[in-house]
């Protein structure tokens, strides 16, 4: 799941295809990565103990999740794509969506 969240957000900010070989591991070192854990694992969870990556049990575990990575993230990458591809062809969907946002803007 963590390989699909994160290949979910990098197509939210490119909002394009990137494989792992020819863009991401360049744009995404292991320390990246780790940052990218830390913060998700502390979304929402106050007084959470973040480790170094000088840590040797969070080093380890950081190159095991960049090491999946490397092997799974096209595959996942393209998981996404067909799932953000369905979501927004789905026009009531985008509708609500649209209707929603006019809504806490404050337009009609």
């Amino acid at each position: 799941m963590i390989t699909k969240n994160f290949a979910r957000e990098i197509y939210w900010l490119h909002n394009k295809l990137l494989g792992w070989g020819g863009e991401v591991s360049k744009l995404y070192s292991k320390e990246v990565i780790a940052h990218w854990m830390i913060i998700r694992s502390a979304l929402g969870r106050v007084g959470l103990r973040a480790y170094p990556i000088s840590n040797e049990r969070f080093r380890e575990k950081v190159e095991r999740v960049y090491d999946y990575m490397s092997k799974t993230f096209d595959e996942y990458m393209r998981q996404v794509i067909d799932e953000q591809t369905s979501i927004f062809g789905d026009s009531e969907y985008v509708e609500v969506i649209e209707g929603f946002m006019k809504s806490i803007k404050g337009g009609s």
